[in-house]
């Protein structure tokens, strides 16, 4: 499982530049939570044992970092236009720090910004650390302008957590107890402090000053058009007191701590006891027997048209023009058969054998109709169609349908 470590390559601002991207795609898409990272939490990594879970659940006890950005609305924002038409914005918060900014409408319709704010900072904290302001402006009837104070922090915790294997999404964290010792996160040379993650200072090499100019304009974006994407569009959102702020809470929470996530974990080869919770399948096929059964199966098959081809002959003779089993065929069969005068509806099974005692019956190849004789002689050779698997031969080669003992 991950432990607590800054990342070897968290000056090439390679993760913060990542998390931004997802911040913005998921103003889009709607994205849920990457893995190991929940709301405003952020855990190292951690897998159950190899296997095949159903809708499993591991249960852990693990470190992860609490980020907490404390964002405010200002006490007091003052907008003032110069002779030129731009604009002059002064935010006032509620510790007396301060943040200003100039908005000029040829700049653009909707502008946005984050700056450090030294003045609101610790003394002599390097950029990276101090607390940002957030701005936005929409250049409207009248000029609309909104700022967001934040100064990021954290805090490292074991805590109880759990995560779906079938997703790899983290659950609710349950504080136990705060993360003692001595790591290079909350130690020496960060001291417990998280990257600001929108302000990087002056940096030389392009390709990093490159993800650092589009981390710093990202995050803004991600958040104005988040602003945007809500009920009445942007400018509801400004003359809502708290909208921006809530906007903001919302996306640099997320960024932050994905931020968290992928600077200040490292892989580590470190086991720990977990609670495994998985549902066993009710279903489940076991190759022997499954084999076994489908050849059985298959087997059946060809047997079945086997005897299906072969009885076709004697079947070819025999006339069903109803469903058999069914009230229209027994009538159909039976009208014109004569014995059925001899039946009552109120007749039981012993009424029947006497009534029909001495009766043979057979089909009529012409008609297909069931008839009754009392005369075995009068039949003829060419009419005896046999309804049973067997045939009893007479003396006169005919074949009876039904002895009257069958006829019961």
């Amino acid at each position: 499982m991950g432990t607590l470590g800054l990342s070897p390559n968290i000056d090439n601002l390679d993760g913060f530049f990542a998390s931004a991207g997802f911040a913005l795609a998921s103003v889009y898409n709607n994205q849920v939570d990457p893995p190991f990272v929940h709301g405003e939490w952020a855990a190292g990594e951690f897998q159950a044992q190899p296997g095949d879970y159903l809708n499993g659940t591991l249960a852990v006890n693990t470190t992860a970092i609490q980020t907490e950005l404390n964002c405010a609305s200002p006490s007091s924002l003052n907008v003032t236009t110069n002779a030129d038409g731009s604009h002059n914005a002064l935010a006032t918060f509620s510790d007396g720090c301060s943040a200003t900014n100039v908005f000029n409408p040829s700049g653009g319709t909707e502008q946005f910004s984050v700056v450090n704010v030294s003045s609101c900072g610790a003394s002599g904290l390097d950029v990276k650390f101090q607390p940002v302001v957030f701005w936005f402006y929409l250049n409207s009837s009248s000029p609309q302008v909104a700022s967001v104070y934040c100064g990021p922090t954290m805090n490292v915790f074991t805590v109880e957590t759990s995560m779906n294997l079938t997703t790899a999404s983290l659950g609710d964290c349950t504080i136990i107890d705060p993360v003692q010792g001595t790591n290079n996160v909350t130690g020496s040379p960060q001291y417990g402090r998280p990257y600001n993650g929108v302000v990087f200072g002056s940096i030389q090499d392009p390709y990093i000053s490159s993800r650092a100019l589009a981390v710093n304009f990202g995050l803004p974006d991600a958040i104005h058009r988040y602003a945007s994407r809500q009920p009445g569009g942007p400018l509801s959102v400004f003359q809502d007191q708290y909208g921006f702020l809530n906007a903001t809470e919302n996306i640099y929470a997320k960024y932050l701590s994905i931020a968290a996530q992928i600077n200040y974990f490292i892989t580590g080869n470190s086991t720990t006891s977990a609670q495994l919770t998985t549902e066993i399948p009710r279903l489940f096929v076991e190759a022997l027997p499954a084999f076994l059964l489908s050849s059985l199966m298959i087997a059946i098959g060809f047997i079945g048209f086997g005897v299906h081809y072969l009885h076709g002959r004697a079947r070819r003779r025999l006339w069903l023009t109803s469903p058999p089993g069914s009230i229209g065929a027994i009538v159909s069969l039976t009208s014109r058969s004569g014995f059925g005068q001899l039946l009552l509806p109120y007749d039981n099974e012993r009424k029947m054998q006497e009534r029909l005692g001495g009766l043979t019956f057979r089909i009529d190849e012409r008609t297909g109709a069931i008839v009754a004789e009392e005369d075995f002689g009068a039949v003829e050779s060419s009419d005896g169609v046999a309804l049973l698997a067997h045939q009893r031969p007479y003396g006169d080669d005919s074949t009876p349908l039904k002895s009257s003992d069958d006829a019961a």
